[in-house]
């Protein structure tokens, strides 16, 4: 009945909230696919003869899509019911800092968390589903030609690696002009030189993962662990199991099936709903840390410590101190968040995963009920169609996610109290 009731109050806090905001979180939300849309349009445009301005105003797009996310989130935090929490001996009393919530301006919390919204989204392969909307784009303008006839090609490596550094230095004297002039117009390149750089560094690495992947999937060795897996199923005993397989057949069905299909639906259905709950939090003034506050109790904390003490003093602080700005600014304040969600127990996490799959489930269904409402279309018209289809359902979904996040938010704070 506990865990009823949570859900329950979960539901009816975030439908509260979805109501009080739902005009600027319809306004944030309809900005973003605006001009995600059209910058998408403009880059299949361009084509592969402009390939890298093409690239450049398709990253563009995708960070106008995450910037008007983070400003929904945003636009909630005058609606949160929270206190701040006594100081106390508790186990968790490490997760809260004494600053709670520190608030910002919308620039200000887009700045700070446009980064890690960009990891999560190359990470969790969003961008690779930004990547195929756009591919359908290219096929209107530019015809079945393949990726290099497309204003974009992912496995372009050295073309990544190099938007990465030029917009890694651009980013450092944008910084160093923001320090010296304060000027608020120059928010808006930096958030621009920030978002270039975080997708074309995790194209880049992602790139390098593949590859390492593929090396390592060719070697000998890995040939030998294959064949070792082979000989432990063939140790079994050659039972017949009730549903028709054998002992050994039902393992390697089970592992297969965890593999191809547990742990992505764990992924994308309990860890993905979770870091973009840890992401808001960043967003609703979660972000007063060190590196020290994360890391503190774990032996990761003290062997940092440890080698802190034993730096020298002066140059070398500093620049190990301003090298490590951004994860200690932007990043670990999310891993941060995360503790703080586990510290919120199973009853909380396991409502607001629940809630979150019903929402991602329902758009689903409505996007194929409209979908076969319609019924077969010619593909100029399906690719006229399907935007007007993917903004409706849009303007359902993520007003109800971001409500449903401020209100899983509340109730975390509330547990771990």
């Amino acid at each position: 009945m506990r865990t009823l009731q949570t859900i329950g109050e979960l539901a009816g806090r975030t439908v509260g909230l979805w109501w009080q905001f739902l005009a600027p979180l319809i306004v944030w939300c309809s900005l973003g696919f605006a001009v995600h849309e059209l910058a998408f349009f403009l880059s299949a445009r361009l084509g592969a003869a402009h390939q890298t301005p093409a690239t450049l105003v398709f990253i563009l797009g995708v960070v106008a899509l995450v910037c008007s996310y983070v400003l929904m989130i945003h636009s909630t935090v005058p609606g949160l019911r929270l206190t701040r929490p006594q100081t106390s001996q508790h186990p968790v009393a490490q997760v809260l800092p004494g600053e709670l919530f520190d608030s910002q301006s919308g620039v200000g919390s887009v700045a700070r968390a446009l980064g890690p919204f960009l990891a999560v989204y190359a990470v969790w392969g969003l961008v690779d589903s930004e990547v195929t909307d756009l591919f359908s784009i290219n096929i209107l303008y530019n015809g079945l030609g393949g990726v290099d006839q497309w204003s974009i090609n992912l496995s372009r490596f050295w073309f990544y690696l190099t938007l990465a550094v030029v917009a890694w230095v651009v980013r450092i004297a944008l910084d160093q002009l923001r320090r010296r002039v304060r000027w608020t117009f120059l928010e808006f390149p930096a958030m621009a030189v920030e978002g270039i750089w975080v997708f074309a560094s995790f194209i880049t690495a992602l790139t390098v993962v593949d590859v390492v992947v593929a090396w390592i999937t060719t070697r000998v060795a890995w040939s030998w662990l294959l064949g070792l897996w082979r000989s432990a199923l063939e140790l079994l005993p050659e039972l017949s199991m009730p549903w028709g397989l054998t002992l050994p057949a039902s393992v390697e069905r089970f592992v297969g099936w965890l593999i191809a299909d547990v742990l992505p639906a764990v992924g994308e259905h309990v860890v993905l709903p979770l870091m973009w709950l840890a992401l808001a939090a960043t967003v609703f003034g979660w972000h007063r840390f060190t590196s020290a506050d994360v890391l503190a109790g774990t032996r990761i904390g003290t062997g940092l410590q440890r080698l802190g003490e034993r730096l020298p003093s002066g140059r070398v602080r500093a620049v190990s101190f301003w090298a490590t700005g951004d994860l200690r600014v932007k990043y670990l304040p999310v891993l941060q968040a995360l503790r703080l969600l586990l510290h919120s127990g199973p009853r909380v996490l396991g409502a607001f995963i629940l809630l979150s799959t019903v929402i991602d489930v329902g758009t689903e269904w409505l996007m194929v009920g409209v979908a076969r409402i319609l019924g077969p279309l010619p593909y100029d018209l399906a690719l006229g169609v399907e935007p007007t289809v993917r903004l409706i359902t849009t303007l359902i979904e993520m007003p109800l996610l971001v409500a449903l996040y401020a209100a899983a938010f509340e109730r975390v704070i509330r547990a771990v109290r």
